[in-house]
Formats: structure tokens, sequence, C-alpha cells
């Protein structure tokens, strides 16, 4: 199959966006994948053809970079490939199929704890996606993974989303090794406690932050509340001082409205109708 038709058959069966940019020879939407059963009928189709994966990488596009990634020869795919791919991602789902691709490959474990403790997200995640699928592989010493358990222990959740869920999975997969079980159980053990006490300092931090917040909103209304007096005192007994010694006044005299009745309207005859009354 040619690269144009495994472009085509991406975006035809991609979002509305997608098959319009194609129609009108634009830019194809790069953040919506197709389909899982689409490009998993390409990659059947298709096995493994690197030069064509090459071309997909090339095009820039997701949805064709993620099919490169399953078709390409692992074989062939160097720790310099990965290197030079891993610069412009943009996203963590061709950095975990990426990660992928490297597990596949010949990339020594050392660049996959490089990449692992990389400080860009998306480098850290194609580490820690390629050791999740490396950790069934028995070749993989029990030493290396307990390193990665290490590291699990300290940054997960402490730094980027995608990179400790990418983590959760390898100490999922780390802890089906009955070598390690103790060990993963032990490092998600920390990891919970390790939040929990994050977790208390957070609240302990809102607090004094909240504590502070009032003290000074306590300040400044009572610097308010000085002016205003002084205010008063310079306005004289017309000012706000006056208006404030009123009040009680006012309150007391509503109180006394209040309590009595509403004098009985008296009605007055008009000279007319006392005329009338006097004929009859």
């Amino acid at each position: 199959m040619k690269v144009t038709d495994m472009l085509s058959k991406l975006a035809a069966a991609g979002a509305k966006g997608s098959r319009s940019a194609l129609t009108k020879g634009g830019a194809i939407a790069r953040s919506v994948l197709p389909k899982t059963e689409t490009i998993d009928r390409i990659r059947e189709k298709v096995k493994i053809d690197h030069p064509a994966a090459l071309e997909l990488w090339a095009s820039g596009r997701q949805d064709a970079r993620v099919l490169a990634t399953m078709i390409a020869d692992a074989r062939k795919v160097t720790t310099k490939h990965i290197d030079d791919w891993r610069k412009d991602l943009t996203d963590g789902v061709v950095a975990a199929s990426l990660g992928g691709l490297a597990a596949r490959g010949s990339v020594s474990l050392e660049d996959l704890s490089r990449w692992c403790d990389d400080p860009d997200e998306w480098t850290s995640v194609i580490g820690w996606s390629a050791v999740a699928n490396r950790v069934t592989d028995e070749r993989v010493p029990d030493s290396f993974l307990r390193g990665r358990l290490e590291q699990i222990r300290v940054r997960a959740g402490a730094g980027a989303d995608e990179v400790s869920a990418v983590m959760a999975d390898v100490l999922a997969r780390i802890g089906l090794r009955p070598s390690l079980l103790v060990e993963a159980i032990e490092t998600a053990d920390a990891i919970i406690e390790r939040w929990d006490e994050e977790s208390g300092a957070a609240k302990r931090t809102a607090k004094k932050k909240a504590k502070k917040r009032a003290i000074g909103l306590g300040a400044k209304a009572g610097r308010s509340g000085a002016k205003a007096a002084r205010s008063g005192a310079k306005a004289g007994p017309s000012g706000p001082a006056a208006s404030a010694g009123a009040k009680p006044r006012v309150a007391k005299n509503a109180g006394k409205i209040a309590g009595k009745k509403a004098p009985a309207k008296r009605i007055t005859k008009k000279p007319a109708a006392k005329a009338a009354a006097r004929r009859k």
C-alpha cells in the first residue's frame, strides 16, 4: 500500500475536519485520531514497511505517526532515531507509541533510563512506556526494575500527569513479577504515604494563607473604621457621628408608632348631603 493511500484512509476515517481539510488540500487535523480499528486494519495489511514508516513520520500528522510506529522495522530503529523523532513531539499518544517501538527494538536499558529521567514530559513518556513493554521480558534483570521502582516512589504524582499515569502502569506490571511483588507493594504504600503527607502540608499551608488573609482584611477594616470615625468627628453633629447616635432613637420611635392603632377617619358630610337630610 502506498503512503498516500494510507494517509487518505486515515483521513477518511478521522474527524469531519480531517476529511474537509483533505478535500480542500489543507493541513489535516493533528489532534484527532481515527478509530483504533482503522489503524489496526492498515497495519495488518501493510505488516512491516520501514521506508513507508519514515515517510509517515515525516508527514507530522498524529495519526500517521502512530501508524508509523506500528509498521516500522524495530530492528532498524536505533537510539539516534528515537532521539531525533522525540524532538518535535507534541502529545502523549505518539510518545507512548514511540516508546512501544523502542521496546521492540534493540535500545539499551541505559537509554531507556535516560529517557525516563529526562525532564521533558514527552521524552519521559517514551522511556516509561518502553519500560512498561519490557517488564515481561525475562532478559530485563530485577536490578534494573528496582531502580525504576525507586524513581516511581519519588516521582509518581510529583510531575506531569501523563508521566505519572505511565509510571502507575509500570508499577502494576512490575508487581506481576513474583520476585518483585513485595517491593512493588511497598513502593505503592510509600507513594500513598507521601501523598497523604503532602496533602496535609498543603492543607496547613492553605490555612495559614487564609489566616493571614483574614488578619489582613481585619486590619484593613480597622483602618477604614478609624478613618470613618475621624471623618465623623470632623463633620460634627450633622455628620456620620450624629447619624450613628440617631439610630437608637429612630428605632425606639419606630417601635412606639408600630404599637399604636391608626386613628379612625372622620367622615364629613358635604353641604348638599346635609340639606337633603333635612328635607327628609
